[in-house]
């Protein structure tokens, strides 16, 4: 008879598959949807082809649950836009809910960063109306484990006013405005020691057409605080990575790329989307299909303090499992599904059911031998759950 030891459950958003000690979460830049013909408006290398993201991103969903990310972050330009006219508007709200039945299917909690092609035709409130996004604010923070996450939004004018389908703005003029600002220094300050990614849709790294007008003041800010190791950006649809004063600067490709000659939709006109994984004191990017990988190693990262982060991780306010060492029982009236993997990310078994039931480990997991280590993810109506479990 198998006997597993368990480990104590965790939402998903708090433990990646990987184990306690790193953590894996999945990357997207512009998608950039809509019922629009392909253009060269790129380089001589690349074109847009704005109608194949959707199949694009059933592709990367489909792919990113087959490795259970923690999470799900979008760098902005989710949608285009058309017009400033209320038509353009409505044609716009209905590009957000194509695009949002399928980044829905992503088992995890989704991050939005807003670009700037959105508020062609929207303002920003009509975006966080319709928001796959867990926070639906301009800018804000989270922490997954010893993590802090910080999202900016560059979509501002001059005159500190939002970018808005109803106020003209010119996409080349782009502000982090003072009360971001003053925000910013505040957040990155109460994070402390905590190891800091900061997520934007514009650039930050230089000075030209694609980057935040007052960038250098950005970057002394995340230079001072000392705790800021990257920075991912989109909007640069080609990508580009440097580092700046210590800090990486990361750019993903877009996902609407397609090569010159590509003249119809879909995944066959190429795709990018990347898995991240941090891991002791590298960020390691593993990009798909198109994509480059990248190892970004920062001694900052060795001050995650990964025990601490999620012991002091809040649990779920209920959840529908129960747990022995032999048996997963499952309390809830609607389906659920179960994905067991190894710790390289690998699914030995899944299965789906409805109901309450309960599944003998042996069963769903009737390969592992004595040591092995197996992450299982549960969906459930009530949420997704990350348990760990060594058979003793």
């Amino acid at each position: 008879m198998r006997t597993f030891l368990l480990a104590a459950l965790l939402p998903l958003s708090v433990f990646a598959q990987l184990g306690p000690d790193s953590l894996r979460f999945a990357v997207i830049a512009d998608p950039q949807f809509a019922d629009k013909a392909n253009n060269g408006a790129e380089t001589n290398t690349a074109n847009r082809c704005y109608r194949g993201s959707p199949a694009k991103m059933d592709s990367a969903v489909a792919f990113f649950n087959r490795h259970s990310p923690a999470f799900l972050l979008i760098l902005g330009d989710y949608v285009d836009g058309y017009g400033t006219t209320m038509s353009d508007s409505i044609k716009t709200m209905a590009d957000l809910d194509t695009m949002n039945a399928r980044t829905g299917k992503f088992q995890g909690d989704v991050y939005l960063v807003l670009g700037n092609h959105e508020q062609t035709s929207l303002n920003k409130a009509n975006v966080h109306a319709k928001s796959v996004s867990k926070i639906k604010q301009n800018y804000y923070s989270f922490d997954v484990g010893p993590i802090h996450f910080v999202v900016l939004d560059g979509n501002y004018k001059a005159n500190g006013e939002d970018y808005s389908r109803s106020n003209a703005w010119v996409w080349t003029d782009t502000w982090i405005h003072e009360a971001q600002r003053n925000w910013l220094i505040a957040d990155l300050q109460a994070a402390g020691q905590k190891p800091t990614i900061v997520s934007i849709h514009q650039n930050l790294h230089n000075a030209d057409d694609y980057s935040v007008e007052n960038s250098p003041a950005i970057r002394t800010i995340l230079e001072t605080t000392g705790n800021v190791t990257h920075v991912f950006q989109g909007h640069r649809h080609e990508g580009s990575y440097t580092r700046v004063n210590g800090i990486h600067y990361m750019t993903f490709q877009a996902m609407l790329n397609c090569p010159t000659s590509a003249t119809g939709t879909g995944t066959a006109n190429g795709n990018n989307y990347s898995l991240v994984t941090i891991r002791d004191t590298s960020v390691i990017v593993d990009g798909q299909v198109r994509s480059p990988d990248r190892t970004m190693s920062h001694t900052g990262l060795a001050k995650a303090n990964w025990t601490t982060g999620l012991r002091e991780a809040p649990l779920a306010r209920w959840n529908p499992l129960q747990l022995s060492g032999e048996f997963l029982k499952i309390r809830d009236d609607g389906p659920h599904m179960i994905r067991v993997q190894d710790l390289s990310g690998r699914v030995v078994h899944a299965r789906a059911g409805r109901g309450a039931k309960s599944y003998a480990l042996s069963d769903l997991d009737a390969t592992s031998g004595k040591g092995a280590v197996r992450v299982f993810t549960v969906r459930t109506d009530k949420g997704t759950f990350t348990l760990k479990s060594v058979r003793l």
